[in-house]
């Protein structure tokens, strides 16, 4: 994988009752791990994929 700039998903997507995290990154890869950091899959989507930042905005 690329760079991640962008966000990463918290979820149990395979559901046994734990929490994955879901990431991309620019060159069109998406990619589960386990809480400890081990890759379950990941996929070449064949097209970028827009990193997203999603922030606070100060008032």
């Amino acid at each position: 994988m690329a760079d991640i700039q962008g966000a990463v998903i918290a979820a149990d997507i395979n559901d046994d009752g734990k929490i994955e995290l879901v990431t991309t990154d620019s060159h069109g890869n998406v990619a589960a791990w386990t809480a400890q950091g081990k890759e379950i899959w990941e996929n070449h989507l064949k097209s970028l994929v827009p990193q997203v930042h999603y922030g606070f905005l100060s008032p």
